[in-house]
């Protein structure tokens, strides 16, 4: 399990895009059977603005998210080994893995309020020299 806490300064020309952000951050690693994984996730994020961007408001933005996602991971001999198939063994070190996120974005300005959720498909392969 891993615990992350940060703050970054953005310093931008323009006042209005300068901003301080702090975030928490926990994830964790599952191994379970047959090299497959669970990796769950979570980090919360609070954004403070330098000053107002006129053109959208007089108030200054404050910006607060949430975002969680899980990615789950097998290689393809497990599955191989679940179906009963056989697999070439150059193909039976990839791993295939899949994620679904969702971000959620309160904003202190409603333009800046949103929700997105958005799922990643990857296949990975270990070479050796």
């Amino acid at each position: 399990m891993s615990l992350s806490v940060g703050t970054v300064r953005h310093v931008a020309q323009d006042g209005w895009w300068s901003n301080w952000r702090e975030a928490v951050r926990l994830s964790d690693t599952i191994l379970l059977p047959k090299g497959q994984f669970l990796q769950p996730a979570a980090e919360l994020g609070n954004t403070v603005y330098q000053t107002n961007y006129g053109t959208v408001s007089a108030n200054t933005r404050h910006d607060h998210d949430q975002r969680f996602g899980i990615t789950y991971g097998v290689p393809v001999s497990a599955i191989a080994d679940l179906t009963g198939g056989e697999v070439p063994e150059q193909l039976g070190t990839v791993v295939l893995s899949a994620r679904i996120e969702y971000y959620r974005e309160f904003s202190s300005l409603i333009n800046y309020a949103y929700s997105n959720t958005r799922a990643e498909a990857m296949m990975t392969k270990r070479w050796e020299f």
